[in-house]
Protein backbone atom coordinates (compact mmCIF):
# COMPACT_ATOMS: atom_id res chain seq x y z
CA UNK A 1 0.00 0.00 0.00
CA UNK A 2 1.51 3.05 -0.77
CA UNK A 3 0.16 6.59 -0.07
CA UNK A 4 2.80 9.79 -0.59
CA UNK A 5 2.16 12.50 1.73
CA UNK A 6 3.39 15.78 0.11
CA UNK A 7 5.93 18.02 2.85
CA UNK A 8 2.72 20.63 3.00
CA UNK A 9 0.19 17.78 3.72
CA UNK A 10 2.69 16.58 6.72
CA UNK A 11 3.07 20.25 7.88
CA UNK A 12 -0.87 20.70 7.75
CA UNK A 13 -1.67 17.49 9.57
CA UNK A 14 0.86 18.38 12.15
CA UNK A 15 -0.53 22.07 12.45
CA UNK A 16 -4.26 20.11 12.50
CA UNK A 17 -2.86 17.84 15.66
CA UNK A 18 -1.63 20.74 17.49
CA UNK A 19 -4.41 23.23 16.99
CA UNK A 20 -6.86 20.60 18.20
CA UNK A 21 -4.62 19.56 21.38
CA UNK A 22 -4.11 15.57 19.71
CA UNK A 23 -0.23 15.47 19.08
CA UNK A 24 -0.51 11.70 20.16
CA UNK A 25 -2.99 10.82 17.30
CA UNK A 26 -2.80 9.39 13.52
CA UNK A 27 -4.60 10.46 10.59
CA UNK A 28 -7.12 7.76 9.07
CA UNK A 29 -7.51 8.56 5.15
CA UNK A 30 -10.45 6.73 3.78
CA UNK A 31 -13.77 6.92 1.52
CA UNK A 32 -17.34 7.12 1.58
CA UNK A 33 -20.18 6.57 -0.98
CA UNK A 34 -21.35 10.60 -2.38
CA UNK A 35 -19.87 13.97 -3.53
CA UNK A 36 -20.96 14.87 -6.76
CA UNK A 37 -18.37 11.98 -8.34
CA UNK A 38 -19.53 8.68 -6.48
CA UNK A 39 -17.30 8.67 -3.64
CA UNK A 40 -16.25 11.17 -0.92
CA UNK A 41 -12.38 11.29 0.73
CA UNK A 42 -12.69 11.50 4.36
CA UNK A 43 -10.21 12.50 6.73
CA UNK A 44 -10.02 12.17 10.18
CA UNK A 45 -7.52 11.86 13.34
CA UNK A 46 -7.96 9.53 15.83
CA UNK A 47 -5.84 8.14 18.86
CA UNK A 48 -4.08 5.06 18.27
CA UNK A 49 -5.82 2.30 19.94
CA UNK A 50 -8.47 2.75 17.53
CA UNK A 51 -6.09 1.22 14.77
CA UNK A 52 -7.99 -2.35 14.25
CA UNK A 53 -4.72 -4.76 12.66
CA UNK A 54 -7.38 -6.70 11.10
CA UNK A 55 -9.19 -4.48 9.45
CA UNK A 56 -6.83 -1.22 9.36
CA UNK A 57 -3.56 -1.25 6.98
CA UNK A 58 -1.14 1.83 8.77
CA UNK A 59 1.83 3.07 6.72
CA UNK A 60 4.29 5.72 8.54
CA UNK A 61 5.11 8.22 6.33
CA UNK A 62 7.32 11.73 7.11
CA UNK A 63 6.27 10.98 11.11
CA UNK A 64 2.75 10.66 10.06
CA UNK A 65 0.70 7.37 10.79
CA UNK A 66 -1.45 7.06 8.19
CA UNK A 67 -4.34 4.32 8.97
CA UNK A 68 -6.31 3.34 5.69
CA UNK A 69 -9.50 0.15 6.16
CA UNK A 70 -8.49 -2.66 3.94
CA UNK A 71 -11.59 -2.58 2.23
CA UNK A 72 -10.29 0.62 1.02
CA UNK A 73 -7.29 -0.40 -0.24
CA UNK A 74 -7.87 -0.74 -3.60
CA UNK A 75 -9.48 3.13 -4.00
CA UNK A 76 -6.62 4.76 -2.82
CA UNK A 77 -3.58 2.80 -2.99
CA UNK A 78 -0.94 5.49 -5.48
CA UNK A 79 -2.95 8.35 -3.51
CA UNK A 80 -0.62 11.32 -2.89
CA UNK A 81 -2.29 13.81 -0.26
CA UNK A 82 -1.41 17.34 -0.41
CA UNK A 83 -1.84 20.43 0.96
CA UNK A 84 -2.70 23.78 -0.79
CA UNK A 85 -3.38 28.17 0.49
CA UNK A 86 -5.10 30.46 -1.36
CA UNK A 87 -6.48 33.46 -0.62
CA UNK A 88 -9.14 31.83 0.57
CA UNK A 89 -7.82 29.41 2.79
CA UNK A 90 -6.05 25.92 2.87
CA UNK A 91 -7.43 22.45 1.99
CA UNK A 92 -5.91 19.11 1.17
CA UNK A 93 -5.33 18.04 -2.70
CA UNK A 94 -6.14 14.13 -3.28
CA UNK A 95 -4.29 13.33 -6.41
CA UNK A 96 -5.45 9.20 -7.03
CA UNK A 97 -4.20 7.28 -9.62
CA UNK A 98 -7.49 5.22 -9.29
CA UNK A 99 -9.92 8.37 -10.00
CA UNK A 100 -10.99 8.00 -13.28
CA UNK A 101 -13.26 11.37 -12.83
CA UNK A 102 -13.52 13.95 -10.16
CA UNK A 103 -15.85 16.75 -9.44
CA UNK A 104 -14.20 20.28 -10.55
CA UNK A 105 -13.41 20.56 -6.01
CA UNK A 106 -11.49 17.43 -6.26
CA UNK A 107 -12.84 16.24 -2.89
CA UNK A 108 -15.20 13.29 -4.52
CA UNK A 109 -13.84 10.46 -7.29
CA UNK A 110 -15.18 8.19 -9.41
CA UNK A 111 -13.62 4.94 -10.31
CA UNK A 112 -14.70 2.54 -13.76
CA UNK A 113 -17.65 0.53 -12.83
CA UNK A 114 -16.24 -2.31 -13.27
CA UNK A 115 -12.98 -1.85 -10.84
CA UNK A 116 -15.45 -0.71 -7.84
CA UNK A 117 -14.30 -3.18 -4.99
CA UNK A 118 -17.40 -5.44 -4.05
Amino acid sequence: MTIRLTPAAVGAIHHWQRRTGQEHTHLRLGVAPGGCAGYSYTLSLENMDKINPESDITTDTMGVTVVIPTHQQELLSGLTLDYTEDLVGGSFRFNNPQAHQTCSCGHSFAITPGDAPP
